[in-house]
């Protein structure tokens, strides 16, 4: 997508340089982590996030609001804010609930239906505090940036503690006044739009692909249109009307298949991927979460969509990648994991791929090496605890090692070898929740059913974690024993 940038000069605060800008931005960039890094070594780097609805109990957001806006409601000081450009791109739809409902049944399934979660939605104790908030203010724009600087107030500069990029507006909203909780840019968004919806103002979420520095680590902020005009509003980045590069504004069936696509559930990235056919972010989540099940065809069939989205090929190379380590070709995927990691070095799920791909060759040096640099990256706390375990602990490297060239041996179907590799990693370390998770898929193909569910229910055991997963490879071991697909005894 081209996208005009224009000066916005009635309201514009000038930088004393470029640099000074780029400054600015780049020392926010750090709080910007990837929206849905992929869960890219399988079961082993589960990130287990409560994606249960949200209820608001009914707290209202702070009451102390900036001082009263001048005529275009600019309540930044001087020397503080960075230049704002208005954006020539077309306004989305707009969807009614009623419309909005109507277009999720033409494209899903009612039991698909009951598991849609929309993040934009508000609620009166939300509606209550977006009034208070721009109490006073004159016109949309005002508005607009009384909004914004409540939510800029509140990232104040800190580094968010990372922890859970899922939240919807009404969890974020939720969890406002809490000191101890930082946000993402995702958070940031979703409650601006929801927020600036309770006043009246046409808002949506915006996927950036490539910010106004030239980062392409996957972001989000939103888009607020009036008077003719649009303007992106990024409260992380501290900047109202940014001139990011390359983004995409949102219609709400593709905001909630953003959403969606992060669950953990791979039956809402499928939701996801039907609702937003269009959007790499979405395809590539779906594409992650059918390589972690193991469903090759599946994954393969998205390749093609991801490669006529991805322009720079990127994403389409190291999706290449993920198929190759499911093929047992560590490594065909380590040099296309290369050539992704020397386009765009900052994403963690390059590096956590690029470790099990050294891993299953028995290159435990170059796992480890990958396994710091995946930390160098921008990632939520929760996925940072399995490689620093691994780090911290040789044996604990070596076992994962040996795991992952089980995970290798069962990506040729050479069931028997996986058996015997999980055998050998259970002896010395009988607690791993995984090996037996992984033996219990093996078992289950060579057609001992009792031996794979008496795997899986250690495997719960040990981790109830696993639990989701279990269910997920039991039902689809069904599935193919049902169609001949398994060896069967």
């Amino acid at each position: 997508m081209r996208i005009e940038i224009q000066n916005e000069e009635f309201a514009l605060i000038h930088a004393t340089s470029k640099d000074d800008v780029s400054k600015r931005v780049m020392s926010s960039l750090a709080d910007c982590a990837r929206i849905a890094r992929p869960f890219c070594v399988g079961a082993l780097a589960l990130l287990l996030v409560n994606s249960a609805a949200v209820r608001c109990h009914g707290a209202v957001g702070p009451t102390n609001l900036p001082s009263e806006v001048g005529s275009h409601g600019s309540s930044i000081s001087p020397g503080s804010a960075l230049p704002s450009y208005a954006i020539v791109v077309t306004q989305p739809d707009f969807y009614t609930e009623s419309a909005l409902m109507a277009l999720l049944r033409s494209k899903l399934t009612l039991e698909q239906m009951k598991l849609v979660i929309n993040p934009l939605a508000s609620s009166p104790e939300m509606d209550q505090w977006a009034h208070q908030i721009t109490a006073g203010a004159t016109n949309e724009d005002a508005k607009a940036r009384r909004l914004f600087q409540t939510l800029a107030d509140r990232n104040g500069g800190r580094t968010p503690n990372m922890v859970g990029a899922m939240r919807t507006a009404q969890d974020v909203f939720t969890a406002w006044n809490a000191t101890n909780t930082s946000f993402l840019c995702k958070d940031y968004a979703l409650l601006y739009v929801a927020l600036a919806r309770c006043v009246g103002l046409k808002a949506y979420d915006v996927n950036v692909e490539e910010d106004a520095m030239g980062g392409k680590i996957p972001h989000d902020c939103a888009a607020v249109f009036f008077g003719g005009r649009a303007m992106l509003v990024d409260p992380i980045y501290h900047w109202f009307g940014a001139p990011h590069n390359k983004f995409t504004v949102l219609n709400d069936p593709q905001a909630i298949a953003l959403y969606m696509g992060q669950l953990p559930d791979p039956e809402c990235a499928l939701i996801a991927s039907k609702l937003a056919p269009d959007i790499l972010l979405v395809q590539l989540n779906f594409f992650e979460k059918m390589a972690d099940q193991f469903r090759f065809d599946e994954a393969q069939r998205v390749l093609p969509t991801i490669k006529t989205l991805d322009t720079n090929g990127v994403f389409s190379d190291y999706a290449e990648a993920r198929l190759r380590l499911l093929e047992g070709d560590p490594e065909n995927a380590i040099s296309l994991l290369h050539k992704s990691i020397a386009a765009t070095p900052g994403i963690s799920s390059f590096y956590a791929s690029l470790a099990q791909a050294y891993a299953q060759e028995g290159n435990l040096e170059k796992a480890h090496e990958s396994l710091q640099n995946e930390l160098n990256c921008p990632m939520v706390e929760a996925e940072t605890v399995y490689p620093r375990k691994l780090l911290a602990e040789t044996n604990e490297l070596a076992i994962w090692g040996a795991c992952c060239q089980g995970i290798g041996m069962m990506n040729k179907s050479d069931w028997d070898a996986a058996i015997r590799n999980f055998d050998k990693v259970i002896k010395v370390s009988p607690n791993n929740a995984e090996a037996y998770f992984y033996r219990g898929i093996a078992k289950q193909q060579e057609g001992d059913s009792d031996g794979a569910k008496a795997d899986f229910d250690k495997a719960v055991e040990l981790n109830p974690g696993l639990k989701q997963n279990v269910q997920t490879e039991v039902r689809l071991l069904d599935v193919a024993s049902r169609a001949g697909l398994t060896n069967g005894k």
